[in-house]
């Protein structure tokens, strides 16, 4: 299982939520980020699963799609 939840009182904090099968894979996806210097897209029942929220009205959100790409370091020093 591998999960990313959001909160609408706080936009700039996500959390990752996985059992051991997921973190492997997220492992695995960031690796080969890493070796190919490029990116992938984590969606929602197939890298992503959903995670059952026991009250939606707390302004808790289930993220539905991740983009995870390779920046070089250059890219990070001109901003």
């Amino acid at each position: 299982m591998l999960s990313f939840i959001g909160y609408t009182e706080a936009e700039e904090q996500i959390e990752i939520v996985a059992d051991e099968q997921g973190i492997d894979d997220l492992i695995l996806y960031l690796q080969g980020i890493k070796e190919g210097k490029d990116h992938m897209h984590l969606i929602i029942d197939s890298e992503i699963n959903p995670y059952p929220i026991s009250n939606p009205k707390a302004g808790v959100i289930v993220i539905k799609h991740v983009r995870l790409e390779y920046a070089d370091t250059e890219q990070w020093l001109l901003n």
